[in-house]
């Protein structure tokens, strides 16, 4: 266990470290390219980006999921994923003049050009990579994680300083597929082989179908919120919803790809290791709770002065929106777990059920309670976001083994917390003055409710506790050695 919390530790480290580089990259784009063409990329990533849905078709975590895998198992998945791979970016060629035209910019047309040419690469180091996650082998992966963005972000600059406009990002792109692709090929498991066959095709398509009905599914309920609020209302709001969300789901973007990492894998040797899967995902949703609710519970009060320090007072309306949609986050945190849970035992389409309801929910409620105002707008995707909260209690009670008591049972300890927390944020906001500095008022807000979720985490005897006693007991070790 110890050497899986280091590898854990490493990939939180090794994804951020990528995060922080692409922001970085951005920043230098913004100074190097006009917004028109950093505009025409981002037009075209959004048909690239929901074609990755099917392209992927659910393989990668078919070879996650598999408690067993042998090279013809590989080598079927391989088959499968160039096949439909290679069929994405046929599509996406011979539709990329109509994209184009419907948003009345040429420049999209090159660039998808170069974007579904990458799609016939993709599978021969996403096999690796996918075998490489199941087996945790972290270190090799942060290999090629530090090469693929070093080359990424190198590509991209340079290209961009020689007048390469929008498709400066196309080829690096490319560039960055060739380049890890290569990377997981040469660092690949001796079980992986380069042999290509569709003799199992069946066995990875039943599974990959139910994949990719949830993937999709979650795509569209991610997308849901700037289609609706844009057609009824424009750009203006979509802009402050996106940034409102975006400042919510900070958290999320740290610790988000290093939980994706490890969940489905992990989930997925507790099942066919025959563990108590129901124990395990309380003891994991009792982590993240009590990790991102008290946070969720400080944004939602820091809202303004965190959106005035970040973005500037053209922003300030955002606020408006954080507190609901904090709220809609702490409900989706809850049950994170649950889609790679139910992937983990083979089942991947049934998280469909409660993102079917989230997508209908949003809708209905979007359209019933906006009024032209943007917290109407929030309250309406918090409202669906806590009734979607039936399903996914439903799907964990039925297939998981996970009762409404076990669920309820580390949540409460997190709700102390986070409520302690939201105190303790509220009277410091109360007692400073209104024309603070935001950065002073964030800064002193933090500063004291970080001490604050510790002993409230101490007090409750939450689950996290015994992270802490660890913790310090390793650092003790250290100290002894030096």
């Amino acid at each position: 266990m110890n050497t899986l919390r280091k590898k854990i530790l490493l990939q939180f480290f090794v994804s951020n470290g990528a995060t922080a580089a692409s922001f970085g990259l951005s920043i230098v784009l913004a100074r190097l390219l006009s917004p028109s063409e950093i505009g025409i990329f981002s037009m075209t990533a959004i048909a690239v980006s929901f074609a990755h849905v099917f392209r992927d078709f659910g393989v990668v975590s078919f070879i996650k999921q598999q408690k067993e895998l042998n090279s013809d198992v590989i080598a079927s998945a391989t088959g499968v994923l160039i096949t439909t791979s290679w069929a994405i970016a046929a599509v996406l060629y011979l539709l990329s003049s109509y994209w184009a035209n419907w948003f009345e910019e040429p420049g999209i047309e090159q660039v998808m050009h170069v974007l579904a040419l990458g799609f016939v690469f993709i599978p021969f180091g996403a096999i690796p990579q996918a075998v490489l996650t199941r087996n945790f082998e972290v270190g090799k992966q942060a290999i090629v994680t530090i090469v693929s963005t070093t080359i990424y972000i190198t590509v991209a600059i340079v290209l961009a300083l020689n007048d390469f406009s929008y498709m400066s990002m196309a080829w690096a792109n490319l560039v960055n597929i060739l380049v890890s692709g290569a990377c997981y090929i040469a660092l690949r498991p001796p079980e992986v082989t380069m042999r290509v066959s569709l003799q199992q095709w069946r066995r990875v398509v039943d599974f990959g179908t139910g994949a990719m009905l949830t993937s999709s599914l979650k795509a569209i309920d991610l997308a849901l919120p700037d289609i609706l609020l844009g057609k009824m209302s424009g750009a203006h709001q979509v802009g402050l919803f996106s940034r409102a969300n975006s400042t919510v789901n900070i958290l999320n973007h740290i610790a988000g790809p290093t939980i994706n990492y490890v969940a489905l894998p992990y989930l997925a040797r507790v099942h066919h290791g025959g563990h108590d899967m129901a124990a395990e995902l309380k003891r994991v949703i009792a982590y993240i709770s009590g990790i991102f609710w008290p946070a969720l519970a400080l944004t939602a009060v820091l809202a303004e002065p965190i959106i005035v320090l970040l973005y500037g007072e053209a922003w300030r309306e955002s606020a408006t929106a954080m507190v609901w949609l904090c709220l809609a986050c702490t409900a989706q945190t809850a049950f994170s777990l649950t889609q790679p849970a139910l992937t983990g035992i083979g089942r991947p389409y049934l998280s469909a059920i409660a993102l079917i309801c989230a997508v209908i929910l949003k809708i209905l409620f979007g359209i019933l309670l906006y009024d032209g105002s943007l917290a109407s707008f929030a309250i309406a995707i918090a409202i669906a976001d806590l009734l979607t909260m039936l399903p996914y209690i439903y799907l964990l009670r039925r297939f998981l083994g996970l009762g409404l008591g076990d669920i309820l049972e580390p949540l409460g300890r997190t709700a102390i917390v986070a409520i302690s927390v939201l105190g303790v944020t509220l009277l410091c906001r109360e007692l400073l003055a209104a024309n603070e500095h935001p950065a002073f008022v964030v800064g002193l807000s933090c500063l004291i409710a970080v001490p604050v979720w510790y002993l409230a985490i101490r007090f409750t005897q939450h689950p996290l506790t015994r992270e802490f006693s660890l913790l310090q007991a390793e650092l003790g070790k250290r100290l002894t050695r030096s």
